[in-house]
């Protein structure tokens, strides 16, 4: 996905724990199959897309105040990481992640969906 792409940002929160940060970003109508993880460094990178409904695809709206298409948000973390170790649940529109601290081994490349 080209940043060009990205039609919305999701407002997110982000805080730190004693073992690891939480984020908690706002994403409703979006499946969990539609996002993407990624980890480099410090740097944590969400993907994801919020699809049209199927049912309203051919309509002729008359107001679309809704958010759709592409996202994405990256962010410097405080510290390093265990990108393997993550953890994602979305419920209610909300995902929640939570990335323990990597323990001094220093930030780990990867991908995660």
């Amino acid at each position: 996905m080209k940043e060009e792409e990205v039609t919305w940002v999701p407002p997110t929160d982000l805080y730190e724990t004693d073992g690891g940060y939480v984020l908690c970003a706002e994403i409703p109508g979006v499946e969990l199959e539609d996002i993407r993880l990624e980890f480099s460094g410090q740097r944590l990178t969400i993907r994801g897309e919020r699809r049209f409904d199927t049912c309203c695809e051919q309509e002729n709206y008359q107001r679309l105040e809704g958010q759709r298409g592409r996202f994405l948000r990256s962010f410097e973390l405080p510290g390093p990481v265990d990108g393997e170790g993550a953890r994602m649940k979305l419920a209610d529109g909300l995902l929640h992640l939570v990335l323990p601290k990597a323990g001094g081994r220093g930030g780990r490349k990867g991908k995660r969906r």
